[in-house]
């Protein structure tokens, strides 16, 4: 047995003569599955069946794994939290033959049945049909549905209003509606699932919902170990202490900078909430047994707070740059490829495949989601495969206009863009597919779960958790951490958290194929800069976007002509006192706010410290620039509600109500803000609400425009760019390419012949 480090032997002294529960901060490659092994090992010695122990795990090859390091006596102590939450279940509706089994489709079959959703057919589906929809795709009412069970909440308006825009959830259109039609569909589950008709989330959900640790028959355990306790959702963590009973003693293992799952339902603040909720006693695992050295100096300098330390004996390891064009012809079998995206790695395991060298992308759950994509393109009216580019960018064109002036705008055409891309490069790197069915074939043959070390193995950031090599690069390591407007703090710290997952794979060779200013090459010498500095958005001054220099690069000012500009216009004292005063009401709340900045904006009262408004929103507000005109289109629709009556007098507090009447008349802005104000339940005027409203009276108030034709104008204002400007453009891409060390990038020249 290895000798335990003083964190270990911490960890078993508190075992053998602590009480209560406890809660492990490992650090990456801190010998996680090592340790549970020593207190495996403890508990036996103190006289514990393994009966009355729980070893929980994510994932049923880890519980393999376990069991293999265990021993068989183990067997039955380890498992999931979905295994172990199945066990308690049968004991209530009976025991499972090998003839029933866990329906993976149960709750859309049931939306199906009760009409909610369109079935196979396409009849049905009151959701997405009545006039309004309340919902613009069954795939969201799906998630919401199953959120709802993985949270722990009531389906009320508000909670479904919170969680789809927690998950960008786009589709749901009718907060009330949708609420009202889950309630409706889990109560038929739980119907179904006392006929043994469950699916997987059922297994954590029901039990708990169900409060089954109240049953003369269940048994708690004495221990109960719960590995990777960062990335519980409520409903897991509600199991967890459930199996514990009363008199049991918990310890979770988990390490609160690789919470990276909140986008799949996981709590964000899982572990914060496990160490306030369960009072435990905080044990540090601070040592890393896989990383080099050099790797772990370069970790500390990026993320100080991270307790991360490297093994005495750990070999020095290294880091290099590469640039991105010269990657393929450094891979080999067994090599790591990491990055924030999906499209690259596929670009890059279609080239090695197609040099014979085999490669594969993880994650099978990804590829069904592209097929999905892939099928909306195909469902065009007119869509034919030999003008799948076109349809493809249309595709692209009609959901970025659908996406228009919502808070997480960006966010969402970050990823679009990303599967969008990615359907782009499967469709031009199998030329010789001629049909949709061939395109998916290709696309499963790309993704695989299988771990296989005889392949080169791409993996985004999020599925290359608890992977490890000996050689790992990670690609487009400017995008980490990937940053957008109007971003959520939740979402920018798990950004931060990828990054810390990527740079803590590799045992002995780190490739950095770019030059992120986290980790500058040598052609760039520069001091290490924490990310946590960085604590903001892209508008953030503090964020560099890495596509800033490629695109109008003789019109970038970089920061340090900024320094040197001096700015002549001064104002005058009282122009001086209104600036002071104006930046007050913009500090005060939303209303203000927006005539303010119009005023600011008209009178330019900016110009003494800033060349351009924009630049002024963007430093000292940190406005993104379509936030910011949002705002300035707010103050006149805020103006035009002022002269017109709602009896009290109630004005917009924020730009999401605003947004939801912009687009309309004056007179019907009015109409529609009057009626919002005076018939909101419990008085809560919402955007959403606001919207419905608009929707309602849409019969009589003049239409925006379609979401098609936006996408047209799009589409039409990227077409309209003639030969001689694309060579221009073309020409200033290769010139910025030739300065960063591409050689030869095939493009026109000035001259060419079109």
């Amino acid at each position: 047995m290895i000798e335990p480090s003083k964190y270990q032997k911490a960890i078993l002294d508190w075992l053998k003569t602590g009480k209560g529960h406890g809660c492990c901060n490992a650090v990456a490659g801190s010998g996680k599955s090592s340790t549970l092994f020593m207190i495996a090992k403890a508990l036996e010695e103190m006289g514990v069946s393994p009966n009355d122990v729980r070893v929980v795990v994510f994932g049923s090859a880890n519980a393999k794994d376990l069991v293999k390091k265990f021993g068989k006596r183990w067997e039955n102590s380890i498992g999931t939290l979905h295994s172990t939450g199945f066990k308690i279940l049968q004991q209530h509706i009976g025991k499972f033959l090998p003839s029933d089994r866990i329906q993976k489709n149960k709750y859309r079959n049931l939306a199906e049945h009760l009409g909610l959703i369109p079935d196979r057919r396409g009849t049905g589906g009151s959701l997405l049909r009545e006039h309004p929809a309340a919902v613009d795709r069954a795939e969201d009412f799906l998630k919401v549905a199953e959120l709802c069970r993985l949270t722990m909440v009531y389906p009320s308006a508000t909670a479904v209003e919170e969680i789809a825009y927690h998950h960008n959830l786009e589709g749901i259109l009718n907060f009330d509606k949708v609420a009202k039609a889950i309630e409706k569909l889990l109560g038929a589950g739980e119907k179904a699932a006392k006929n043994k008709n469950i699916d997987f989330t059922d297994q954590i959900w029901l039990p708990s919902y169900w409060q089954l640790d109240r049953e003369p028959w269940f048994k708690p355990y004495k221990f109960v170990l719960i590995d990777e306790c960062q990335d519980l959702n409520a409903t897991q963590l509600e199991l967890s202490l459930m199996l514990a009973g009363r008199l049991g003693r918990l310890l979770y293992v988990g390490d609160p900078r690789q919470a990276i799952m909140g986008f799949a339902g996981a709590d964000c603040d899982s572990y914060q909430n496990i160490l306030d909720r369960v009072k435990v006693t905080e044990l540090p695992l601070s040592l890393c047994y896989r990383c080099p050295k050099s790797h772990i100096e370069l970790v500390n300098g990026i993320f100080p707070e991270i307790p991360i330390e490297a093994h005495p004996g750990a070999r020095a390891g290294e880091i290099k740059h590469l640039t991105e064009y010269k990657l393929p012809e450094h891979l080999v079998s067994g090599d790591m490829v990491l990055c924030r995206k999906t499209a690259p790695l596929v670009t890059i395991c279609i080239q090695l495949i197609a040099k014979g060298i085999a490669a594969t992308v993880k994650g099978r759950n990804i590829a069904d989601t592209i097929k999905r994509d892939l099928q909306e393109i195909a469902s065009h009216p007119d869509f034919t495969y030999e003008k799948f580019n076109e349809f493809a960018e249309k595709y692209r064109a009609i959901k970025c206009a659908k996406y228009q002036n919502l808070d997480n705008e960006e966010e969402l055409t970050e990823l679009l863009n990303d599967k969008v891309d990615t359907i782009i490069a499967v469709y031009q790197g199998y030329p010789n597919a001629d049909s949709i069915k061939q395109l998916e074939a290709s696309i499963d043959a790309l993704f695989s779960d299988t771990d296989d070390t005889s392949r080169v193995t791409l993996s985004t950031c999020h599925r290359a958790k608890g992977l490890e090599g000996d050689r790992v690069f990670i690609l487009q390591p400017e995008k980490m951490p990937l940053t957008w407007r109007n971003q959520q703090n939740w979402q920018l710290e798990q950004e931060n958290n990828l990054l810390y997952v990527a740079l803590t794979r590799s045992k002995s060779q780190l490739f950095i194929v770019g030059n992120p200013s986290w980790c500058p090459g040598p052609e760039q010498p520069a001091e290490i800069k924490p990310v946590s500095d960085s604590d903001g958005c892209k508008d953030s001054p503090n964020v560099v976007d890495p596509t800033e220099k490629l695109v109008g690069v003789d019109s970038v000012i970089h920061s340090d002509e900024k320094d040197k500009k001096v700015v002549e216009n001064e104002l005058t004292p009282a122009e001086q006192t209104e600036l002071t005063e104006l930046e007050r009401t913009i500090d005060a709340g939303f209303t203000s706010a927006a005539v303010a900045l119009k005023d600011i904006h008209d009178k330019k009262l900016y110009r003494q410290t800033h060349s351009t408004f924009e630049t002024y929103c963007k430093e000292r507000w940190n406005f993104g620039d379509r936030y910011a005109r949002n705002l300035l289109a707010a103050s006149e629709v805020i103006e035009n509600l002022k002269s017109g009556t709602n009896g009290s007098e109630i004005l917009p507090t924020n730009e999401r109500q605003v947004r939801a009447i912009a687009h309309l008349p004056a007179e019907e802005q009015q109409l529609v803000w009057n009626e919002a104000v005076a018939t909101a339940p419990n008085g809560k005027v919402s955007g959403a609400y606001v919207a419905s409203v608009a929707g309602r009276r849409s019969g009589q108030a003049s239409q925006p425009s379609t979401v098609a034709s936006a996408a047209d104008k799009v589409l039409e204002k990227t077409l309209k760019l003639d030969s001689a400007d694309l060579v221009k453009i073309l020409c200033c891409i290769r010139e910025e390419l030739s300065k960063r060390g591409f050689a030869n990038p095939v493009y026109p020249t000035d001259d060419s012949k079109h």
